[in-house]
């Protein structure tokens, strides 16, 4: 029998400072395998417009725009656009539910 998932808010705001400590540490904030997905697609599809869904804290999504592509960030949760947003002021991040 599987253990329901309990929501723990903590457990963005964890994420976010080990993210912010990799970010001003000069460490990854993302593994180089994700880094190359995301610059690959990049690549593809500069100047286009590009929905990064499940963005979390938004690195994915301010790698494609450093890139050059048009990206918005969508997450479900508040506590992480709330972050992204925090990190990547320029960069629009937006609550959706993709299972709605």
């Amino acid at each position: 029998m599987e253990t329901p998932y309990t929501p723990n808010p903590e457990r963005a705001m964890n994420a976010a400072a080990l993210a912010w400590d990799r970010l001003t540490r000069g460490g990854p904030a993302m593994f180089s395998g994700q880094v190359a997905i995301y610059r690959h697609l990049a690549h593809r599809l500069r100047g286009q417009r590009v929905v990064d869904v499940g963005c979390g804290m938004g690195i994915g999504t301010n790698v494609l725009a450093h890139w050059g592509c048009l990206a918005l960030g969508l997450d479900i949760s508040e506590e992480s656009l709330r972050v992204a947003r925090a990190l990547y002021p320029e960069l629009t991040f937006v609550p959706w539910d993709i299972t709605r």
